[in-house]
């Protein structure tokens, strides 16, 4: 059942210029008296072919709901209706569906850009009609939480205990390895720091009791030759392991449970089988069911747009990330400085890439509502690359005063916290922030301390 609400605009003061369309004719306006509680899905313009003896040839509005909603979101549509528009008798309508529903509850400010054949458009030209398809409203995110989390590498010096002391409340041990060996699942440690599992249970265990550390998962990942998750079994061409997801799945819950972890961390910078990835995560889910999944993706941009991607444009988490399979996303928001986000003058060299990055991700539905997006950055320069903010812009980057910016990330979490859908802050690595002298935690931390779990954190 389709639903239609009809408000006529009278546009008496025509704007010669508002920055929307140098080539169009620019209006203003706001619509009054719209329907509360209705999910508005398209936008349609009549225009008097009467009156103003013209021919559509595109159209762009942007749609102002900061003062309705109070999120401070603006909605843009741009069409090309030069092939499209229906003209005819006395009107030409052209309807545009919106990149999402939205409710505005009691008005609407519109800025339209019409570019026309023939004369300017005068009062009584334009109506605008919204349109509801009775679709079920979005599900709103979940709300945040104060997760910090860390890398703890299993070739570094740092212990559980450290982290725990210094704030981390999830702990991501990187890295296992697994593999196919004669037909069967090959699963371990990589190298030897975790390899008596009487004394890592045990200091599992104490960290969650005495510091309040909510989650110890295990990951697999890393990229070329120190990916560890099928690295013998994979090549170019052979993107998904011979042995079946739910063979593999028991494996991961056998040494998880014997470890007592909590879940897994899928830190995958190679190209895989996203189908498999899904089974393997629903068998993960079925064979253990408070299992934690978490992922760590980077992100990457083509034809205007940002996305999630494992390694170059390979987006193999997006079918799992759509079904909500995730629990925190770790998103890796540095590496990959060669773009800004739409819009925006920030890259991933500007700490303010941060924030910017969370409210695109909000806006354009990166993740599910049920999912929490965690955004992380090294814990210092040797942390990542030249392309994170560790680094200035000069031809042969220089390393910048590593204070001032572990400062404005604290800045970025203060301003994210609260927010629905934010889960914290995750760094690569806890080693890395040893080194510091723990200079990332000591300082980005600060943000949560009013909800520090223990009295026993520094």
């Amino acid at each position: 059942m389709k639903k239609s609400f009809l408000f006529s605009i009278l546009l008496g003061i025509i704007i010669p210029s508002i920055g929307i369309c140098q080539s169009c004719d620019n209006v203003t306006s706001t619509v009054s008296g719209l329907g509360s509680d209705v999910w508005y899905t398209a936008i349609k313009i009549k225009i008097d072919n009467n009156s103003t003896d013209k021919v559509v040839k595109s159209v762009i509005l942007t749609a102002d709901t900061t003062k309705v909603n109070g999120d401070g979101s603006v909605l843009s549509w741009n069409k090309d209706y030069k092939h499209s528009h229906k003209t005819g008798g006395d009107e030409t309508i052209i309807e545009v569906t919106l990149p999402k529903p939205i409710e505005p509850k009691n008005s609407l400010e519109l800025i339209g850009g019409l570019n026309l054949q023939g004369k300017a458009i005068v009062a009584g030209d334009l109506a605008i009609n919204f349109t509801t398809d009775n679709v079920e409203p979005p599900k709103p995110h979940i709300k945040s939480d104060t997760l910090r989390v860390g890398y703890l590498t299993t070739w570094g010096t740092a212990s559980l205990k450290e982290a725990a002391e210094h704030g981390y409340n999830i702990i991501v041990i990187a890295f296992g390895r697994i593999d196919e060996n004669s037909g069967k699942v090959d699963l371990q440690f990589c190298d030897t720091k975790f390899s008596d599992t009487k004394k890592f249970t045990t200091e599992v265990d104490e960290i969650k009791t005495d510091y309040g550390v909510k989650k110890v998962q295990l990951s697999f990942g890393g990229e070329g030759d120190y990916n560890t998750f099928f690295k013998k079994s994979l090549s170019a061409t052979k993107l998904r392991p011979a042995v079946e997801p739910h063979v593999v799945a028991e494996k991961l819950v056998e040494f998880i449970n014997e470890h007592h972890m909590d879940g897994i961390d899928f830190d995958l910078e190679i190209n895989f089988d996203s189908d498999y990835l899904v089974e393997l995560i629903e068998d993960l889910k079925e064979q253990k069911e408070d299992i934690c999944i978490t992922s760590a993706p980077q992100v990457n941009e083509g034809y205007g747009k940002l996305y999630f991607i494992s390694h170059n444009h390979d987006q193999i988490f997006n079918a799992a990330i759509e079904k909500g399979y995730f629990d925190y996303i770790f998103a890796q928001l540095y590496n990959t400085a060669h773009y800004k986000i739409p819009e925006t003058d920030f890259d991933q060299k500007d700490p303010e890439f941060i924030s910017a990055f969370f409210n695109y991700a909000i806006a354009n539905n990166l993740f599910p509502p049920d999912t929490l997006l965690v955004t992380g950055e090294p814990a210092g320069k040797d942390g990542g690359g030249v392309g994170t903010i560790y680094y200035d812009r000069q031809e042969k980057p220089q390393p910048i005063d590593t204070q001032k910016v572990w400062d404005k990330v604290e800045e970025q979490v203060e301003i994210l916290k609260g927010k629905p859908g934010f889960g914290g802050v995750m760094t690569w690595s806890i080693d890395v922030d040893k080194a510091e002298n723990w200079g990332f935690s000591k300082t980005v931390f600060k943000a949560f301390d009013a909800q520090r779990a223990t009295g026993k954190h520094l």
